[in-house]
């Protein structure tokens, strides 16, 4: 073995020793009892109709803090970034007293996208997260398109109109006098 590869085995010896020393100083200290570890279930919404209150918040709150950022693939992230911060990732949420504000849930940091982005990578929740930004883009669409939507139903109506009075003309048409004003 060379010099180099037997420094390195004396590094990872090293290493491992101060591994197994880490590992023992974090149960001395779990078990003092000062450092309580928690479990929470990601707080689901209750009903279809808390879900659409939750969305229409986090959007709300995205719009006010991340507005700029609208036209791009990162405020879809910013909901689903802000829908985590909000719900998921505070422990002491209650519909009744939220506690937004004692956790800064509106702020999200690089940080944040970093842990967050983490952990969808590695859980079940990916297939939530892809669905929320997708639902984003095709509300954000949806919302560009409202003003095309209705000028077509402007457009809709003028037609009907005079389609219904083509129609009112056929109707009272006699062929026996076809150069007659029809009223």
């Amino acid at each position: 073995m060379t010099p180099y590869y037997a420094s390195l085995n004396t590094d990872i010896a090293r290493l491992s020793v101060e591994t197994v020393e880490t590992k023992a100083l974090e149960n001395a200290i779990a078990g003092q009892g000062y450092i309580q570890s928690y479990a929470q279930n990601g707080n689901p919404p209750a009903t279809p109709q808390e879900q659409n209150e939750r969305m229409q918040y986090v959007t709300q709150v995205a719009l006010e803090r991340y507005g700029n950022t609208y036209n791009t693939a990162d405020f879809n992230k910013y909901v689903l970034y802000l829908y985590m911060s909000h719900y998921i990732d505070n422990p002491n949420y209650t519909k009744e007293s939220p506690g937004f504000d004692n956790i800064y849930a509106y702020v999200i940091t690089s940080d944040d996208i970093t842990a967050y982005e983490n952990f969808i990578a590695q859980s079940k929740f990916s297939m939530f997260s892809t669905n929320l930004v997708n639902f984003m883009d095709e509300f954000k669409s949806a919302v560009n398109n409202s003003s095309d939507i209705l000028t077509a139903v402007d457009e809709g109506k003028v037609i009907s109109i005079n389609t219904a009075n083509a129609i009112y003309g056929l109707s009272t048409f006699d062929p026996e006098k076809p150069h007659q004003e029809q009223s």
